[in-house]
């Protein structure tokens, strides 16, 4: 008792030290499976061909930059803020980047754009859209006519002059002028037109046109109406934009589309409008000063012209030609006296301008600069000129920054300094100005008092030339600072330049093909074994000799093949047989494992867990073999529940044992004998309502008894002791005991109620015999049929055993290559 418990926990031990990852039985496992993995492999290299001659290829366009990275030098609380971490020196350069990618950058970049209509060539298996002049035909739309968008029409070339057009979409109405579509489908009625011809209904107008009298016409052209805000928010998604190198102030523009020449277009157009905008924004005061001039100009030439025109009339109407010599001093000091007032009050009107500005918080980046007006104060010019900047810099940041953001938050806590700042000096500069002007009055007014002593004519005369004067002065003036203005204007350079123009990358990124097939071999290799793994995994059934040894610790007495043949009698039908050998095998294994090894007779008991797994084929297998060697055998079917071995023997089962244990019949007359010399049989019997207690009864046993006496071995065919407990209690009349294990048929589970009975020594002088091995199931490596284990003797003949013994194993019609494949 203890022994066979040690032999059990050491079996136990030896499976939880065995439990880790065999690399040997797993990769038998993929070889038996080879077929099934290459099969794989060629199916999954196969999609990635097919895969890379028919996906779109996708391409990727880039442009590089140069813009405006911000670097100013600090001061004050941007200083402050960079040295404590809560200020990035480079956001002006990060917001650059963001507007790259606004969607009112793109919409001005689209609007610039032949993007409208998008344009197809029909292939055997897809459609690819082209751009430019790859399209043999131009679509042009009346864009103050309703038109249909959202849908595919087809166009058929029919020679140079005709072609068919047709759709069968449901199209969606769009108006261009409200810009607003209707809703429900459209249909489009096709028909036959000439070339040039206009397509026209309440819905559409159109007209299409052959792009060159000499192209092929060959070709299914395909138009489609683009959606123009989609057409946007497609390249304003798709756009990337990427630093060219860290702390570079250059980035990198790239698409990735299947139209390489519209993304260049795109790209090209984009980088136009961004360098544009640029050059706009730094000349936004020189043009707001230009208007600012050009509208004083027109006012003061007025002045001048109704002036001079006063002078020719005054000349003519009194024949004076010239002023005294007094009079032309009086109005050279006069003249002077009023241009520098004149050039005061412009001052004062700027001074109040700008405090206008200061009051109201508004923006100062529409004020004209002062220095414009000839204001040369520093500290004036310095605040304007920085508030103006300040301005700028947050509507900029508008479009990508939230309001109540640090930077934004910096960015007015700024402007509120400097507008206080600016709103002091200002305050100062026009209570000055004021006092300049009244003293200029007052000096102007002594010298008007001289003008009494001059005669009337004269001093008229004086009068209209002072007119005269004081408005081409400020003219002159305003004229210079015009040019001056305009001059700086032309001089201004964007801060933003292309570096590289948009081009295509030569290989395209998608399909990488190289990767494709990559992918081909990595998934046709693991997923054909991820599934061998499952399947093993949650596989319950016993696979292997290893396995069985390491399910239990009841000796293997030897492995039975598997059979092909139509009958269970395959020791006697194909005595050459691997088969055959097996139990022959057997038959000397036996002699090791009996009870009483100095016995002449021997009773041997087969049963296995359920039914199915070969113990009938194995008994009278086992009893055949061990009738030809002239051994007096009897074969006694004692699972009276169901009836099997007397049809092998095409014999009848109307009298059997159960006859006799009811004492309906005798022994002699229920023991029928076969065609073999030395091989007797009872069969079971008809079924009794009471099998379990009749194999209990004292008749079984003085009938085994008598039956000892005569024959040399008695072989008992008895039911699964996983259903029924029948054989357990035959066990007391058996010398051996056999429990048979089919390979990948008995459940895992099944071994434990055996093992229990084991280790209990409930049962004893028992040996497993594995059924229905196969070699190709992965797991044969070195173990052949009829391999004897028994205590250490006997080993049996081995599968292979001298190359063209076994005569009878070509006699089965060979399997095709998908019952082999999914057999195992």
């Amino acid at each position: 008792m203890a022994e066979i418990q040690n032999r059990v926990v050491s079996q136990q031990n030896s499976e939880e030290e065995g439990g880790g990852i065999n690399i040997k039985e797993l990769l038998f496992k993929f070889v038996a499976y080879w077929p099934f993995i290459l099969l794989s492999l060629f199916i999954a290299i196969g999609i990635a061909i097919v895969f890379n001659r028919y996906a779109t290829e996708q391409y990727k366009v880039k442009t590089t930059l140069l813009i405006e990275d911000g670097s100013d030098k600090q001061a004050g609380a941007e200083a402050i803020m960079t040295a404590i971490g809560y200020y990035n020196p480079r956001l002006s350069f990060e917001n650059e980047s963001v507007i790259l990618q606004s969607y009112s950058l793109a919409e001005k970049t689209v609007k610039q754009l032949d993007f409208g209509i998008s344009y197809f060539t029909e292939g055997r298996l897809k459609s690819s859209e082209v751009y430019g002049d790859k399209s043999p035909i131009i679509v042009e739309i009346d864009s103050n006519h309703t038109q249909l968008r959202d849908g595919l029409f087809n166009v058929q070339i029919i020679d140079e002059n005709e072609f068919e057009i047709s759709s069968n979409d449901n199209f969606v109405e769009f108006n261009p002028i409200t810009n607003k579509s209707a809703e429900g489908g459209v249909k489009f009625e096709g028909g036959r037109y000439a070339f040039g011809e206009t397509i026209e209904s309440k819905n559409y107008r159109f007209k299409v046109n052959l792009r060159g009298k000499n192209r092929d016409t060959d070709n299914r052209i395909k138009f489609r109406l683009n959606n123009f805000v989609k057409v946007v928010k497609y390249y304003r998604n798709s756009l990337k934009v990427e630093p060219t190198a860290k702390g570079a102030s250059a980035v990198t523009l790239s698409l990735t589309g299947s139209v390489p020449e519209k993304d260049i277009a795109y790209l090209d157009k984009l980088s136009e409008v961004y360098i544009k905008m640029g050059l706009e924004n730094k000349n936004q005061m020189a043009n707001l000063t230009l208007e600012f001039i050009e509208g004083q100009l027109s006012l003061i030439g007025d002045s001048l012209h109704y002036a001079e025109n006063a002078l020719q009339v005054f000349r003519s109407d009194n024949k004076t030609l010239d002023l005294s010599i007094q009079g032309k001093a009086i109005l050279e000091r006069l003249s002077k006296v009023e241009d520098n007032r004149s050039a005061e009050k412009m001052r004062l009107s700027s001074y109040k301008q700008i405090k206008k500005y200061t009051d109201e918080k508004a923006d100062m980046s529409s004020v004209p600069a002062p220095s414009i007006m000839g204001i040369n104060d520093p500290t004036l010019n310095s605040y304007v000129s920085e508030l103006a900047s300040l301005y700028q810099e947050k509507n900029r940041l508008a479009v990508t920054t939230r309001a109540g953001t640090p930077t934004m938050n910096l960015i007015n806590s700024k402007i509120e300094a400097t507008t206080q700042s600016l709103a002091e000096n200002v305050e100062n500069l026009i209570i000055n100005s004021e006092n300049q002007i009244a003293e200029l009055n007052t000096r102007i007014a002594e010298v008007e008092n001289e003008l009494i002593k001059l005669p009337k004519k004269e001093k008229d005369l004086l009068n209209i030339n002072r007119k005269v004067m004081l408005s081409e002065n400020i003219y002159n003036f305003l004229a210079q600072k015009s040019a001056e203005v305009a001059i700086a204007k032309a001089s201004n350079l964007a801060d933003n330049k292309v570096i590289d123009v948009a081009s295509k990358v030569d290989t395209p990124v998608y399909p990488r093909k190289s990767y494709s097939f990559g992918l081909a071999v990595i998934f046709g290799l693991v997923i054909p074994m991820v599934i061998i793994l499952l399947r093993e995994y949650f596989n319950n059934k016993i696979a292997s000799r290893q396995e069985l040894e390491k399910l239990t610790a009841i000796p293997i007495l030897g492995v039975v093949g598997h059979s092909d043949k139509d009958t269970n009698l395959v020791v006697t039908n194909s005595p050459k047989s691997s088969i055959s050998e097996t139990f022959r095998a057997l038959r000397t294994n036996m002699q090791f494992v009996a009870r009483d090894l100095e016995k002449n007779n021997r009773t041997v008991l087969v049963t296995s867990s359920v039914g199915g797994e070969g113990k009938t084929f194995c008994a009278i297998n086992l009893a055949l073999v061990l009738s030809l060697s002239e051994k007096k055998t009897l074969l006694i079917g004692m699972d009276l529940r169901k009836p099997k071995i007397y049809n092998d023997f095409n014999l009848s089962n109307n009298l059997g044992l159960t006859n006799y244990l009811i004492n309906q019949a005798t022994k002699n007359e229920v023991i029928q004998q076969t065609d073999l010399p030395n091989l007797d049989i009872i069969s079971a019997g008809p079924i009794p309502p009471n099998p379990s207690e009749l194999l209990m009864s004292d008749r079984l046993t003085n009938l085994m008894k008598e039956l000892q006496q005569t024959y040399d071995y008695i072989v008992m065919d008895t039911p699964p002791v996983g259903l029924v407990a029948d054989a357990f209690d035959l066990m007391k009349h058996s010398d051996i005991n056999l429990y048979v294990v089919r390979q990948n048929y008995t459940n895992r589970a099944l071994l434990g109620y055996i093992n229990d009975q084991y280790a209990q020594n409930a049962v004893s002088d028992i040996s497993i015999i594995l059924n229905d091995f196969k070699v190709s199931s992965g797991y044969g490596y070195g173990y052949g049929y009829g391999y004897g284990y028994g205590y250490g003797y006997g080993y049996g003949y081995g599968y292979g055993y001298g190359y063209g013994y076994y005569d009878d194993e070509g006699g089965n019609k060979p399997k095709s290559f998908f019952k082999k494949l999914f057999s195992r």
